[in-house]
């Protein structure tokens, strides 16, 4: 059996975009998702141990609300793969719109 490919999804509050993106890949057989936020509420805070884990990492938006900047300056990224998403803090967890965004932006990177 083929090892997964580790994927890691960071935006502020992780209540809303990660944890959609995170549950696209929840029956995935190529996949394994987790997701965490950058602010001290997040339900689940990112870590080094959430970066060293993952083999890709995607941030939800530098622009808005600097997530590559927060995980450059306060984490080890080792060279690892870090993808901007651009997808703005407006959307509701699971909303149909947020995900077909998300799975318009992975096709990028990733075989859906």
């Amino acid at each position: 059996m083929m090892r997964k490919t580790k994927l890691l999804f960071v935006c502020t509050g992780n209540r809303d975009r990660s944890p959609t993106a995170e549950g696209l890949f929840r029956n995935s057989k190529e996949y394994e998702a987790k997701s965490a936020g950058t602010h001290a509420f997040a339900t689940q805070r990112v870590s080094q141990e959430l970066i060293d884990w993952a083999d890709k990492i995607f941030v939800m938006s530098e622009l808005e609300d600097q997530h590559l900047t927060f995980l450059e300056t306060n984490f080890n990224l080792k060279s690892k793969a870090v993808y901007d998403l651009d997808i703005p803090d407006r959307y509701e967890r699971g909303s149909q719109e947020l995900i077909n965004l998300l799975a318009s932006r992975l096709s990028r990177y990733l075989r859906q």
